[in-house]
């Protein structure tokens, strides 16, 4: 079975990630893709930011869009069928490529038990482009381990 992984633009730059047949490069709009340090067969570039469905809404724009999220599950269709590993990337490392490795497991991948925080827009997103119903609120989660922990949240007190 192939697996999926989520790894961060720094250790793209830096060459720290595992062989993969498909690289999947996620960034914000104003930023260039990095370079992998070694070859790999397909390399697919989506250009969105890390926003939750109702966080800025003024930036509605630069949120994944329905395109992008059918795009990806593409991407995710033909390596399962190709029986292709599947590396992720986005700026953290954790938010954007969680979302898509979370829903890579869910479609039949190998998890690698990498720490992830998914963006639920993106997970609801990639979701709806499956056809999968989901859980409008979810509640924020965090997977580490295979484990899926709700964080604790700091701060907002007056002490």
């Amino acid at each position: 079975m192939p697996w999926i992984t989520n790894v961060s633009y720094k250790d793209i730059e830096l060459g720290d990630y595992p062989d993969a047949d498909v690289l999947i490069q996620i960034v914000c709009p104003s930023m260039e893709f990095p370079l992998p340090k070694r070859p790999v067969a397909e390399i697919q570039q989506f250009h969105f930011l890390d926003l939750e469905r109702n966080e800025l809404p003024e930036l509605e724009d630069g949120k994944i869009t329905d395109i992008q999220a059918a795009n990806i599950i593409l991407v995710l269709q033909r390596a399962l069928e190709g029986n292709k590993n599947v590396l992720v990337h986005c700026v953290a490392g954790a938010n954007r490529s969680g979302a898509v490795v979370d829903v890579g497991v869910t479609m039949g991948f190998e998890d690698t038990d990498v720490y992830r925080s998914p963006n639920l827009l993106v997970k609801h997103k990639l979701l709806k482009a499956l056809g999968i119903e989901y859980d409008l609120d979810e509640p924020f989660y965090v997977v580490y381990n295979q484990e899926r922990i709700s964080p604790i949240i700091f701060g907002g007190g007056s002490g």
